[in-house]
Protein backbone atom coordinates (compact mmCIF):
# COMPACT_ATOMS: atom_id res chain seq x y z
CA UNK A 1 0.00 0.00 0.00
CA UNK A 2 2.84 2.37 0.79
CA UNK A 3 4.38 1.73 -2.62
CA UNK A 4 1.08 2.70 -4.26
CA UNK A 5 0.87 5.87 -2.18
CA UNK A 6 4.44 6.85 -3.08
CA UNK A 7 3.97 6.07 -6.79
CA UNK A 8 0.78 8.11 -6.93
CA UNK A 9 2.38 11.02 -5.08
CA UNK A 10 5.43 11.08 -7.35
CA UNK A 11 3.27 10.77 -10.47
CA UNK A 12 1.00 13.62 -9.36
CA UNK A 13 4.07 15.79 -8.80
CA UNK A 14 5.40 14.91 -12.26
CA UNK A 15 2.07 15.88 -13.82
CA UNK A 16 1.93 19.13 -11.88
CA UNK A 17 5.50 20.03 -12.81
CA UNK A 18 5.41 18.90 -16.43
CA UNK A 19 6.78 21.64 -18.61
CA UNK A 20 5.34 20.20 -21.80
CA UNK A 21 2.88 17.64 -23.14
CA UNK A 22 5.57 14.98 -23.58
CA UNK A 23 6.58 15.13 -19.91
CA UNK A 24 2.94 14.90 -18.83
CA UNK A 25 2.29 12.05 -21.26
CA UNK A 26 5.33 10.16 -20.02
CA UNK A 27 4.15 10.62 -16.42
CA UNK A 28 0.73 9.15 -17.24
CA UNK A 29 2.10 6.10 -19.03
CA UNK A 30 4.74 5.44 -16.35
CA UNK A 31 2.09 5.69 -13.62
CA UNK A 32 -0.24 3.26 -15.37
CA UNK A 33 2.55 0.79 -16.09
CA UNK A 34 3.85 0.77 -12.53
CA UNK A 35 0.36 0.76 -11.01
CA UNK A 36 -0.53 -2.30 -13.09
CA UNK A 37 2.41 -4.16 -11.53
CA UNK A 38 1.34 -3.12 -8.03
CA UNK A 39 -2.25 -4.16 -8.73
CA UNK A 40 -1.09 -7.62 -9.79
CA UNK A 41 0.91 -7.96 -6.58
CA UNK A 42 -2.19 -6.91 -4.65
CA UNK A 43 -4.25 -9.61 -6.35
CA UNK A 44 -1.63 -12.18 -5.40
CA UNK A 45 -1.78 -11.04 -1.77
CA UNK A 46 -5.59 -11.20 -1.85
CA UNK A 47 -5.38 -14.82 -2.98
CA UNK A 48 -2.78 -15.66 -0.36
CA UNK A 49 -4.63 -13.85 2.44
CA UNK A 50 -8.32 -13.86 1.47
CA UNK A 51 -9.50 -12.90 4.95
CA UNK A 52 -7.37 -9.77 5.15
CA UNK A 53 -9.48 -6.79 4.17
CA UNK A 54 -7.90 -3.36 3.99
CA UNK A 55 -10.85 -1.16 3.00
CA UNK A 56 -12.80 -0.12 6.08
CA UNK A 57 -10.36 -1.92 8.39
CA UNK A 58 -9.50 0.24 11.41
CA UNK A 59 -5.97 -1.23 11.44
CA UNK A 60 -5.37 0.46 8.09
CA UNK A 61 -7.23 3.70 8.77
CA UNK A 62 -4.20 5.97 8.31
CA UNK A 63 -3.16 4.18 5.13
CA UNK A 64 -6.67 4.40 3.70
CA UNK A 65 -6.77 8.12 4.50
CA UNK A 66 -3.37 8.58 2.82
CA UNK A 67 -4.62 6.75 -0.28
CA UNK A 68 -7.71 8.98 -0.47
CA UNK A 69 -5.59 12.12 -0.09
CA UNK A 70 -3.00 11.16 -2.70
CA UNK A 71 -5.62 9.94 -5.17
CA UNK A 72 -7.36 13.31 -4.93
CA UNK A 73 -4.03 15.01 -5.63
CA UNK A 74 -3.40 12.72 -8.63
CA UNK A 75 -6.88 13.24 -10.03
CA UNK A 76 -6.57 17.02 -9.67
CA UNK A 77 -3.14 16.99 -11.34
CA UNK A 78 -4.32 14.78 -14.20
CA UNK A 79 -7.40 16.94 -14.78
CA UNK A 80 -5.26 20.08 -14.91
CA UNK A 81 -2.86 18.41 -17.32
CA UNK A 82 -5.79 17.22 -19.43
CA UNK A 83 -7.05 20.78 -19.73
CA UNK A 84 -3.59 22.24 -20.31
CA UNK A 85 -2.67 19.70 -22.99
CA UNK A 86 -6.13 19.09 -24.45
CA UNK A 87 -4.86 19.93 -27.94
CA UNK A 88 -1.83 17.67 -27.68
CA UNK A 89 -2.13 14.43 -29.61
CA UNK A 90 0.78 13.04 -27.60
CA UNK A 91 -0.98 13.66 -24.29
CA UNK A 92 -4.33 12.38 -25.50
CA UNK A 93 -2.67 9.24 -26.87
CA UNK A 94 -0.99 8.74 -23.50
CA UNK A 95 -4.32 9.12 -21.70
CA UNK A 96 -5.82 6.46 -23.99
CA UNK A 97 -2.80 4.21 -23.43
CA UNK A 98 -3.20 4.66 -19.69
CA UNK A 99 -6.80 3.48 -19.92
CA UNK A 100 -5.71 0.48 -21.97
CA UNK A 101 -2.95 -0.47 -19.51
CA UNK A 102 -5.25 -0.17 -16.51
CA UNK A 103 -7.88 -2.57 -17.90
Amino acid sequence: MNAMIKLTEVSADKLENASNAKDAADALVAYATEMKVLAEKGKELDKKYPDMKIDGNEKFKSENEAVEKVMKKFIDASMKASMKYANSKEFMDAAAKMQEIMK
